[in-house]
């Protein structure tokens, strides 16, 4: 094997970022074998180095692409989706069972006063999409719900957990607590006590 000097080494690295900068790539000059001190011979290309001489340097085509802005979803497509961003989300599909179900979004703070949660606006959002959820598989059969308990609509399944008798008695024991101190409580109270004796 040729053994290489620094010089020829920093010869080749300029050659080679020498053409890395211009784009193509330049003939070789040729250079007198290096003897090494063992007296070993040197290692030639397959063709001798006449056929590199006789050979004109390949030259490469550069192409210069000038990207272009890319059109909006909401102008190809006539503002029928939210655009690329929001992976374009379709608009909203007015129908009235879905009228419905965002009245019931709006009002659930009415069906369970107990959770309060954040207050929605009164119209429906321009873009949205209705899904459905899908058990995953990973989930034991226990936790999926069955055939009886899967609902067509949001608000089947609403009112199907809704306890209308848990709402009543918390009615009932605040208007008991409001009444408390007047003449008519009081009389219902000894009314009570007669009852026991």
């Amino acid at each position: 094997m040729a053994d290489f000097v620094d010089d020829a080494v920093q010869q080749l690295l300029q050659q080679a970022e020498e053409r890395l900068s211009s784009g193509r790539i330049v003939a070789k000059p040729k250079q007198a074998p290096t003897e090494s001190k063992t007296a070993a011979t040197t290692a030639r290309p397959v063709g001798g180095d006449d056929a590199n001489a006789l050979l004109p340097p390949k030259q490469e085509k550069t192409e210069v692409r000038v990207p272009r802005p890319p059109v909006a979803a909401s102008q190809r497509k006539g503002k029928n989706t939210a655009g690329a961003e929001w992976f374009d989300l379709p608009k909203t599909d007015m129908t009235p069972e879905f009228k419905r179900e965002w009245q019931l979004l709006r009002m659930r703070n009415v069906l369970d006063p107990k959770h309060q949660k954040k207050a929605l606006r009164a119209a429906a959002p321009e873009f949205s999409h209705v899904g459905r959820v899908v058990a995953s598989p990973f989930e034991p059969r226990s936790a999926r719900l069955g055939s009886r308990e899967k609902k067509k609509t949001l608000l089947e399944s609403i009112m199907s957990v809704h306890n209308d008798a848990k709402l009543d008695s918390k009615y009932s024991s605040v208007q008991e607590k409001k009444r408390e101190g007047r003449k008519a409580y009081y009389k219902s109270v000894v009314a009570k006590r007669r009852r026991r004796n």
